[in-house]
């Protein structure tokens, strides 16, 4: 890469289409495998970042790639496909853009976005497993169910009919979201997630599904006024939800004069409404509102419970200043005012309804993962994306692990730049911290394994193209 090349082409190059589907053994170009790296890491992002010609205008607008990485504690073989989603498969029939996206209307002004409200599904968010099913998952509908071997898509998954809509705005709204960041109990194998419907009254729908993939009736909770709500906490007794009220622009939209991304604003000053769910059926009617300060959250890192009767709860979790704008998550020159994720605790008292908050780290970071997952145990170690506090750049071109466990935070980086390192997924029978990267100047990608200890390189496997850097992944260790 040429002097020349600024952060936002390398940001640009290296979310472009990825070129290719594969399946085949990868080489080690560094160190070598752990041996106790057994399993099967799989990851969802953006792969296919046009349709007909038409660039897409957002990261979130792509369409979904999975990607299976299969480690035995001395090969990786990998896998890739896209998913075949209703609507990818008519546009790529067509050989045209059909469908209006999260950030990108169809060419041709208002005469041909104009009342169309059918948001393509792009299944690209992130991926779990359960109940035997590997799902793709996109916050704005159903999941997608995959062949967790093949990753052959197998259609559009509702739990049996659960995720059709049933109230009276079911024609806006024919299919409830299943949002991108379900919570699995390790202790009890229950999956919980929620989905933000907007309708004629927003709702926010909330999902417990047991260790065989049947899922309850759903619950609902009023979301007035409406909030954009990407992830939630988990704790044995709570359901935990920052709620940051924004404003939408629904008949800008409607006439096609913007996008469903476009028509965001946030409210700095506004106060986060904390939402304490009772795990219990029938906790949306004994649902607590708490009120913390101005901030808005895309994702957590984790929570637990500090009293045994519930009463105090820590949430750890990535704060914005304020919702970000269209503009602050795309390149572009300087990003001048765009607000940085800092790691942060909250202190929730549900007794005398309090909630302070304090940072853990002065490092920009997002992307968090927990040696604990966040599936409500207490937690020492967070990894995240990041970068370096005063970092001329505003890309997050390192990984960060951030000690939370000991009397004072303490940080430790690798920084990457100029390349474009991913979400870090902790996997604790390695010890390891496995992260997909994007190499500038070779314009490929990088599977890199981490010592999570002190964040050293403990391998390097190469893929054969490159890959979008992406989002959100899962590692499912061998039985």
């Amino acid at each position: 890469m040429s002097a020349a090349v600024t952060a936002d082409q390398v940001w640009r190059e290296a979310y472009a289409t990825c070129p290719s589907e594969v399946d085949e053994e990868l080489p080690i170009v560094e160190g070598a495998l752990p041996a106790s790296l057994r399993g099967v890491l799989y990851r969802n992002g953006p792969g296919r970042m046009e349709a007909g010609g038409v660039r897409y205008q957002h990261p979130f607008d792509g369409d979904g790639l999975v990607l299976r990485f299969a480690f035995d504690g001395r090969r990786v073989r990998y896998r890739n496909r896209f998913v075949r989603t209703r609507e990818l498969m008519e546009e790529a029939l067509a050989g045209r853009m059909l469908y209006r996206t999260f950030g990108t209307n169809l060419p041709g002004g208002l005469r041909r976005n104009a009342l169309r409200m059918h948001i393509k599904n792009a299944a690209n968010t992130s991926v779990v497993v359960h109940g035997g099913r590997l799902l793709a998952l996109w916050e704005g509908g159903v999941p997608h169910a995959l062949d967790p071997v093949t990753l052959e898509t197998l259609g559009r998954h509702t739990f049996d009919g659960r995720l059709l809509n049933r109230a009276s705005d079911r024609l806006i709204s024919p299919e409830l979201a299943f949002a991108a960041h379900p919570r699995r109990d390790e202790a009890t194998g229950e999956l919980w997630s929620f989905g933000a419907v907007a309708g004629w009254r927003g709702r926010l729908q909330l999902y417990r599904v047991d260790g065989d993939g049947r899922m309850d009736e759903p619950e609902a909770v009023p979301l007035e006024p409406f909030s954009f709500v990407h992830d939630f906490a988990l704790t044995p007794r709570w359901r935990i939800f920052f709620l940051t009220p924004v404003t939408f622009a629904p008949f800008k939209v409607l006439a096609g004069l913007v996008t469903p991304a476009g028509s965001i604003r946030g409210d700095e000053a506004a106060p986060v409404t904390v939402l304490m769910v009772p795990r219990e059926r029938g906790g949306a009617a004994r649902a607590i509102k708490l009120t913390a300060p101005p901030a808005f959250l895309f994702h957590f890192a984790g929570a637990w419970e500090e009293e045994r009767d519930g009463s105090r709860v820590i949430v750890d979790g990535m704060r914005f200043a304020r919702f970000p704008s269209v503009d602050d998550l795309l390149p572009r020159e300087g990003h001048e005012g765009a607000p940085a994720p800092v790691l942060t605790r909250w202190s929730i008292d549900v007794k005398r309804h309090t909630v302070t908050d304090e940072p853990l780290s002065d490092h920009p970071m997002e992307l968090p993962r927990s040696d604990a997952d966040g599936d409500g145990r207490p937690h020492r170690t967070v990894f995240a994306i990041a970068r370096a506090p005063r970092s001329s750049s505003w890309y997050l071109t390192g990984i960060a692990a951030v000690d939370v466990g000991g009397a004072r935070p303490v940080t430790r980086f690798r920084d990457f730049a100029p390349d474009l390192p991913g979400e870090p997924i902790y996997v604790r029978e390695a010890n390891a911290v496995l992260t997909l990267v994007y190499r500038a100047r070779e314009r490929r990608s990088e599977l890199v394994v981490l010592d999570a200890g002190n964040l050293s390189t403990v391998c390097v496997v190469r893929l054969p193209h490159h890959v979008p850097p992406g989002f959100h992944g899962t590692f499912i260790p061998t039985a």
